[in-house]
């Protein structure tokens, strides 16, 4: 796996990032290396093969990427208000070739974003979450 890791490494780093972020929506990249990390460690965990991922507030895509391109995810899917890290998102989840098993969802979590009845095996964050728009 050493060698498929540094491969899915060198595809994130090709990803395309935010045009104009947005920091009241505490929008910035991810590192591949971080993103590799988080999916390593949730998956030493919990396990993500077969599993329903959720990623909240996916921006441009990168945990949501790296999860569907090392490992064998039933199903992710990635929610986020704002409409042009979607955009971004779906070009980098077409060009990882990952879009297959990826859903994108312009929703408000706040706003029950998720339907009550759909269950996840795991849902990721990119921290910090809350530290640009207190209130």
């Amino acid at each position: 796996m050493p060698g498929a890791k540094k491969q899915i490494h060198w595809m994130l780093d090709e990803l395309e990032g935010f045009e104009t972020p947005k920091i009241k929506l505490e929008q910035y990249a991810t590192s591949s290396e971080l993103a590799v990390k988080i999916m390593e460690m949730i998956d030493e965990e919990v396990g993500l093969e077969g599993a329903k991922l959720v990623d909240i507030g996916c921006g441009c895509g990168m945990l949501m990427t790296s999860a569907a391109a090392l490992y064998e995810p039933q199903k992710v899917v990635g929610v986020d208000v704002d409409e042009d890290a979607l955009t971004v998102c779906k070009r980098n989840l077409r060009r990882a070739d990952v879009e297959e098993i990826c859903e994108l969802r312009n929703v408000d979590v706040l706003d029950v974003g998720v339907p009550k009845n759909e269950e996840f095996d795991v849902a990721v964050i990119n921290p910090p979450f809350g530290t640009k728009n207190n209130i």
